[in-house]
């Protein structure tokens, strides 16, 4: 990609580590792929028919690619900046890839594929190489900045511009009688229903990971009642009509995704 868009990349690891490249000196970011993205297909033949059926699509994990390089002079610190790098791109450590590109910041939570290979550049003596696959295994990137959308008990509007299917977030502050959300949208033709059981407490659902969890991050899964719809529980593009009832309350919280960032 073109320094004119992608400016700055950087990748902060849960650890709290963190490096930035840019298009300027010590550190560059000299190519990055964040746009490429692999469809996922079950297909069927037909009896003596040419050609195939394509029963189901999805998309599965991705792989930015991106070089890097590092111009210091001094030995030292040259040095220093390059085990740094070796010990942040760890595939072990688990991070946030953040990509300015123009007026917009996307992230998305990914994982070095291996501990780079760095080599020195043959003709400058202190420029050094090195290239990190950064594997995604959700694949959409969220622009920085959560939207945060008040629920009050009845029908609830919300209006979403991401062109991708959008998981949310649900905090329901009591629920002590319990909560169930009904979801619809022009793009459906049926309800999706989320239905949480009683619980002495506040819980956050996700519909990304099909998870509840407590206040204190306790696993409360088990309150999703099994005939919800969770798995197809997502804000499409344009209206989206909320009927919470059971709890006087809740919270929606979600990103605007993208495919990928040019």
């Amino acid at each position: 990609m073109s320094g004119d868009y992608v400016k700055t990349v950087t990748f902060k690891a849960k650890n709290g580590i963190s490096m930035t490249f840019g298009y300027k000196k010590p550190l560059l970011v000299e190519y990055i792929d964040a746009a490429s993205l692999q469809g996922v297909f079950a297909t069927n033949s037909l009896l003596g028919s040419v050609g195939q059926v394509t029963s189901s699509a999805t998309v599965g994990a991705r792989t930015v690619v991106c070089r890097f390089a590092v111009c210091i002079t001094d030995k030292d610190k040259r040095n220093s900046v390059l085990d740094k790098a070796t010990s942040l791109f760890n595939p072990l450590n688990n991070g946030v890839l953040t990509i300015h590109s123009g007026f917009k910041q996307c992230e998305i939570e990914c994982h070095s594929s291996a501990v780079p290979e760095i080599k020195r550049d043959t003709t400058i003596s202190h420029l050094y190489r090195f290239e990190v696959d950064f594997v995604c295994d959700y694949p959409y990137f969220r622009q920085r900045g959560q939207f945060t959308v008040p629920l009050v008990s009845g029908i609830n509007t919300v209006r979403s511009m991401s062109e991708i299917d959008t998981p949310v977030e649900i905090y329901i502050p009591d629920c002590s009688n319990g909560a169930k959300i009904m979801l619809s949208n022009t793009a459906t033709t049926s309800i999706k229903t989320l239905t949480i059981l009683s619980y002495n407490g506040g819980l956050t659902v996700s519909t990304k990971d099909f998870t509840a969890v407590s206040a204190s991050g306790g696993d409360l899964s088990y309150k999703i009642d099994v005939s919800s719809n969770i798995e197809d529980f997502y804000l499409k593009y344009g209206v989206n009509k909320l009927l919470l009832s059971l709890a006087d309350s809740a919270v929606l919280k979600y990103y605007r995704l993208y495919s990928g960032v040019v």
